[in-house]
């Protein structure tokens, strides 16, 4: 399939093949013609509007229509466009069943859709330099979407970058997304999943048949577009931050469709076979972006909170996941980050092993924050402290090498949990976690310790530092 330009001109030969079969005295033939080229007028619309290739809905037209409707503002040409539709349809049916359509009739409805197109077209203007069909980089926060956005012919080529930025050490973005020599299997063991490299979350076959790991930005100009389609959880919204930083002024160059769900989490062709509303990244959108991503990453967290009333309409994800982070740190009487709290009340309330905790429809009530390879490790830090809050945990770490290993796997998750007396006075707020445990641990850019320890007050929505 070609460009949008390409489009735009098969249906201009449509609609003027259209306009010659009527005054030749085939009003049915003009009536087919037209309604074809009404269609490629709003499929190359949608494209140029930031939508894909387009090809994952070329068999469905009213999928095209109802999908550049919701693109259009003005209520009168959304209300005309539908009007004209269901009028060309109407028309091309009536003349596929042999009833004559009237002249006059076929050339009201050819005007109709000349007006329609002239106004789509000034909505949403197609490139008209050249033939070829544009080459579109699609980027996503999560590998598991890739095969989805494959599936669906989303885009020319499709790529996920998903370090961990909820938990641990920050990526250096110098190095994170710099071209590099191709690291030896035994490097690659010995980094973390998705942190070493952006191309570490490419496909296996990439990586493998690639001598050398390129550079993102040479991989941006490398396509005629960009589109980043984020996830909602919290880590891709940080994922997203982290990225526009980093790309600074050529951040302009790129589209955002921010997923309202988990692009991997569902099939394909639940979600993926209609062109979604894509929007440019505007530079306000990059420098506030950029702005709240060096406060996250900042070595105190003091300049986050004040982004809680800033306007982020333009993220539509990004308030909760904010507050989702700051809900992390140590809570101001309890010394309990939201995710601990929810594991020890979710002992109490049943959940006798790993297994369990982990399972919804419990899953589903834990704060919105951490993925499965970050939970893990808070309930090792609940069970394997100075002063457990939970007992009966019978393995780990929790790594890749316990995943690996069936057995210990099976023991970690049947491990009899129980609340120890400790734990329930925590949920009482009779005890502070961080007052008799370790801490040491990474928030954003912040090291917290026991030394030098930062207290979310959740009702005040305050930082107070120890």
């Amino acid at each position: 399939m070609g460009s949008a330009a390409d489009l735009m001109e098969k249906a201009d030969r449509a609609r003027n093949s259209a306009r010659m079969l009527l005054e030749a005295g085939d009003a049915d033939g003009a009536c087919n013609r037209g309604y074809y080229g009404l269609f490629l007028t709003a499929r190359a619309c949608l494209i140029a509007a930031g939508g894909t290739t387009g090809d994952a809905i070329s068999g469905e037209k009213r999928n095209v229509i109802h999908a550049l409707r919701g693109l259009i503002d003005e209520v009168a040409l959304k209300e005309e466009l539908f009007g004209v539709w269901i009028e060309a349809g109407d028309r091309r049916l009536q003349a596929d069943l042999g009833q004559a359509v009237p002249r006059e009739t076929a050339r009201i409805l050819l005007a109709r859709i000349d007006t329609l197109a002239s106004a789509l077209q000034h909505r949403f203007p197609t490139d008209k330099q050249g033939s070829a069909a544009k080459s579109v980089l699609v980027l996503t926060t999560d590998h598991a979407a890739v095969g989805h956005l494959r599936w669906a012919r989303i885009g020319t080529r499709q790529e996920a970058f998903s370090p961990t930025l909820i938990q641990g050490v920050l990526p250096q973005a110098e190095l994170y997304f710099a071209e590099r020599a191709a690291p030896s299997q035994d490097e690659q063991t010995n980094t973390l999943m998705f942190d070493f490299h952006w191309f570490e979350a490419s496909s296996a076959s990439l990586r493998m048949h690639a001598s050398r790991w390129p550079a993102l930005r040479d991989l941006i100009a490398q396509h005629d577009r960009t589109e980043l389609w984020v996830d909602p959880d919290a880590n891709s919204q940080l994922v997203l931050l982290f990225l526009l930083d980093y790309l600074g002024d050529d951040s302009d160059t790129l589209w955002l469709y921010q997923s309202p769900t988990l692009l991997g989490g569902h099939p394909a062709e639940d979600s993926l076979t209609s062109v979604p509303p894509l929007r440019p990244i505007e530079p306000p959108d990059a420098v506030l972006a950029s702005w709240i991503w060096r406060a996250y990453a900042a070595p105190t967290p003091e300049r986050l909170p004040p982004f809680l009333q800033a306007d982020l309409s333009h993220f539509p994800a990004l308030h909760d996941t904010l507050l989702a982070v700051l809900e992390e740190l140590p809570g101001l009487g309890d010394g309990l980050g939201a995710t601990q709290r929810w594991m020890l009340r979710m002992v109490a309330q049943g959940a006798q092993t790993p297994r369990e905790l982990f399972r919804a429809p419990r899953w589903q009530t834990r704060p919105p924050t951490y993925r499965y390879w970050e939970i893990g490790p808070i309930l090792d830090d609940l069970c394997r402290c100075r002063r457990p809050a939970i007992s009966g945990l019978q393995e780990g770490p929790f790594t890749l090498g316990l995943h690996d290993d069936p057995e210990r796997h099976r023991l970690y998750f049947e491990s009899p949990l129980v609340l120890t007396d400790y734990g329930r006075d925590l949920l009482a707020g009779k005890a502070d976690f961080a007052a008799e445990n370790r801490i040491d641990r990474y928030w954003g850019g912040t090291r917290l310790t026991n030394q030098s320890l930062w207290r979310w007050d959740s009702e005040r929505r305050s930082l107070l530092r120890n």
